[in-house]
């Protein structure tokens, strides 16, 4: 069930990378950006530097919500990965979700006592 539940969020954040337009400012760069990490993906589903990076594109041109999706997903498959707390964190404050966002770094804080 939680295979199909991170899948299912890996195709949502593929579709929602293809079908929003992109920044005005960054049209081409952030088009050609997202179809590179749309590709990789399609070949490998959890790609952690992909879903990363896709997570931030996402996060960067003001799709919060797709970002946590990306971030969602990358934890179901990679969920040792204390990075993707912090992700999750920022997506979650630019949603305006403080709890949410302070969970995940507080989370992510006692995963990383040694920083």
């Amino acid at each position: 069930m939680a295979g199909s539940i991170g899948l299912f969020l890996v195709r949502f954040a593929i579709l929602a990378a293809l079908a929003q337009p992109a920044p005005a400012a960054e049209s081409s760069a952030w088009t050609r950006d997202s179809l590179k990490l749309v590709e990789r993906l399609k070949k490998d589903s959890s790609d952690l530097d992909s879903l990363v990076e896709l997570g931030q594109l996402r996060l960067d041109g003001g799709r919060a919500d797709e970002a946590v999706a990306c971030f969602e997903a990358a934890r179901r498959r990679h969920s040792q990965e204390p990075r993707l707390l912090h992700h999750l964190a920022m997506a979650y404050d630019r949603l305006g979700d403080r709890t949410k966002a302070e969970r995940a770094l507080s989370q992510y804080v006692a995963d990383r006592p040694q920083d």
